[in-house]
């Protein structure tokens, strides 16, 4: 850690604390506590990443978390080697995405002995969506940070940023994600129940046909023109900016679903987030609510908890699991 970051960071965010609490209520219709929560998240983000032994915490939990997946590779790091200026791990020999970014470019990938779609198809699920289960994710998935082994392997790297929601956030985070890959405008306003903030003021039927017409204009867009995840950013926005006061734990994973789409969509131009997203969210939905049901009371009837489970479905994942159902007929 370079000497003198962390001072550097504080001096910052005071000046930033200043502009939210001026400025905060010229910007949306949030209101100026909106911006002065985001700001002192940020703080305790950046000021979390300058601490080693917090980013060596991080790592053993995902290490201990991510022990049953053969496909997915934590780095080992050396406590007696680190301390809060200096993390030492383990060296990992693979291809990060952004060397598989830059060899796609100059048509220069190599010939791998697995099939690269499944490997981009394994980040989106095990590193992305079932996140949503563990309750936690790695919030800083830039290009250097994922790597793909010469053996197949998925690793990961850099922990200083790991973002923890509630079983209520994750929820209604994968719900608006549903409601994204499967163009229902109900199912978003459905997550906005969810998540949205007590007293938050907003039109909704102005806001409902803002993002009508957000998911009308994608509807019949291929996944080379534009990428789901570039929608659930723009919608993300135009609900913050009409009033929306979602938790920061979704704003950060939406950043990193882009983030992750993003990459892949440069190595892979044909990748659809929907196509492979949608599915596994529905599958780490239908987890979720038998988890909360089951564990809820040992006494109770499972019996009595599919009852719950199906009643707790909202309507709209009926229509997307029939129409998951005819996509995949012949």
């Amino acid at each position: 850690l370079r000497p003198g970051v962390t001072h550097m960071v504080k001096r910052d965010f005071k000046i930033l604390r200043l502009l939210a609490r001026f400025f905060g209520n010229k910007v949306g219709k949030v209101g100026k506590r909106h911006w002065i929560d985001l700001v002192a998240e940020l703080e305790r983000w950046l000021l979390e990443e300058t601490d080693y032994l917090h980013e060596a915490r991080n790592i053993e939990l995902m290490r201990k978390d991510f022990e049953g997946y053969d496909n997915i590779l934590i780095p080992q790091y050396y406590p007696d080697l680190s301390s809060k200026q200096i993390l030492v791990m383990e060296w990992i020999d693979g291809y990060s995405m952004l060397d598989l970014i830059r060899m796609k470019r100059k048509e220069e990938l190599p010939d791998f002995d697995f099939s690269l779609e499944e490997k981009f198809e394994e980040i989106i699920r095990d590193v992305a969506i079932k996140s949503l289960l563990r309750g936690y994710f790695h919030a800083d998935a830039h290009p250097a940070n994922i790597m793909i082994t010469k053996e197949g392997k998925i690793a990961l790297i850099d922990f200083g940023l790991i973002q923890f929601f509630s079983r209520e956030v994750r929820k209604g985070t994968i719900l608006f994600l549903l409601g994204i890959t499967s163009n229902d405008i109900e199912l978003i306003f459905k997550s906005a129940e969810m998540l949205g903030k007590e007293n938050a003021q907003f039109n909704r039927d102005e806001v409902y046909e803002e993002i009508s017409r957000h998911l009308y204009d994608y509807l019949d867009a291929s996944a080379h023109d534009v990428s789901s995840t570039k929608i659930l950013f723009s919608i993300l926005k135009v609900c913050l900016e009409q009033g929306f006061q979602y938790p920061w734990s979704l704003v950060l994973y939406t950043r990193t679903a882009v983030n992750l789409d993003g990459q892949i969509l440069r190595v892979h131009p044909g990748f659809s987030f929907s196509s492979y997203g949608r599915q596994y969210l529905l599958e780490v939905y239908l987890e979720t609510l038998l988890e909360e049901h089951t564990s809820a009371s040992h006494v109770i009837k499972m019996t009595e908890d599919v009852i719950d489970l199906v009643r707790d479905l909202p309507k709209n994942l009926k229509t997307i699991i029939e129409k998951m159902a005819k996509e995949k007929q012949p």
